[in-house]
């Protein structure tokens, strides 16, 4: 009956010590995941300007790994040094979310960020490949155009919105007229906007004035 009671009890200590060996592998292990802070979550971009984030705080925990973005987005990229995050003037517009992923031997953290690229400028080209054209888009949603004589301009006020891949504008000019644009934006170089003029507000088919392209250095 001891010999049965001693076993019993040496059974119990074996597997009390490996309970606690094992959770203290785990915590140490959970030590050694990578911990990246940044000081905010939300970054803004202006439109067509390459920025760089200020540099998060990082502790590899002794244990140096690699830094990665999730999902790839044109423009967007991490520095894989110092963890800034880094864009150029091709970034899309509009607001981005993303997450920054620290991954060492003992795991990943994952941190959430967003990046808001609202569209605004000044944009300065013709419209029928001829006639002066000058749009000013503010991040508000709001249009200023100038058109005709780039010295003493027409006028007009208005708002657009972004439609799927195309930027749609309505305006009204000072004096009477109202017109509408539908055309794409494309980031290289330069910033380029480009489509079509609209006789009336909304864009409707069948009432196509005729062609545009203003551009943004």
């Amino acid at each position: 009956m001891k010999n049965r009671i001693a076993s019993f009890t040496f059974a119990g200590i074996a597997a009390v010590a490996l309970t606690f060996t094992s959770c203290s592998s785990d915590e140490e292990v959970n030590e050694l995941v990578p911990a990246v802070t940044y000081s905010a979550d939300t970054l803004q971009a202006t439109f067509f300007q390459a920025e760089t984030s200020v540099e998060p705080n990082i502790n590899w925990n002794g244990n140096v790994g690699t830094l990665s973005l999730s999902p790839q987005i044109s423009g967007l990229s991490i520095n894989a040094t110092t963890g800034a995050i880094e864009w150029t003037k091709q970034l899309p517009i509009g607001t981005h979310a993303f997450s920054v992923l620290a991954t060492n031997s003992a795991g990943t953290s994952s941190i959430d960020l967003v990046i808001n690229n609202p569209f605004q400028g000044v944009f300065t080209g013709t419209y029928d490949d001829v006639s002066f054209y000058e749009l000013e888009f503010f991040k508000d949603g709001s249009i200023h155009v100038r058109a005709d004589d780039p010295i003493n301009p027409s006028t007009a006020n208005g708002t657009w919105t972004k439609v799927g891949d195309s930027i749609r504008s309505d305006y009204t000019y000072t004096l009477g007229g109202a017109f509408s644009l539908l055309g794409l934006l494309t980031l290289s170089d330069s910033a380029v906007y480009s489509g079509n003029w609209f006789n009336g507000h909304g864009t409707i088919n069948g009432n196509e004035g005729g062609v545009f392209q203003v551009v943004m250095h």
